[in-house]
């Protein structure tokens, strides 16, 4: 499932949330938080769990993967082996700065045209980056 469709349904559940929330007329007995005394104080138990619980195991798992993955090597080994097969394929060096200038950077930027950015999207998982999640909330709201 790309991240579009996992925003969109997060989208739609959070609206959905907000739409019984409006509904039970911010009844905070109805909140699965022990901060029952304000909606920002339930919000402030939430984050603070967030914070402190979340982020430490979800980071050393992808970071075990990472190293598991590529073996301990860094990233700028996937680089070299992708210039290794270039060159070993085509010598000619036209085709190889042809073949880089086609890459998406992330250390600066750059002009890609809206066929560019989406196709770039899609190959990490994205999706569409026009999407209209608005669009998405509205709806979930019933609001459109």
């Amino acid at each position: 499932m790309s991240l579009e469709l996992r925003l969109s349904a997060l989208v739609i559940a959070i609206g959905a949330d907000i739409k019984k929330l409006i509904a039970n007329n911010g009844d905070l007995s109805l909140l699965s938080t022990t901060e029952k005394t304000s909606i920002a104080a339930a919000i402030n138990e939430i984050y603070l769990l967030i914070n402190t619980t979340v982020p430490t195991p979800v980071n050393n798992a992808l970071l075990a993967l990472r190293n598991e993955i590529l073996g301990g090597a860094s990233s700028v080994y996937n680089v070299l082996q992708e210039l290794q097969i270039l060159l070993a394929n085509n010598p000619n060096v036209d085709a190889i700065l042809t073949s880089i200038g086609n890459r998406v950077r992330y250390d600066a930027p750059q002009q890609l045209t809206l066929n560019q950015q989406t196709q770039a999207c899609v190959n990490i998982g994205v999706g569409n980056p026009e999407h209209d999640f608005l669009s998405d909330y509205l709806t979930a709201r019933g609001q459109l």
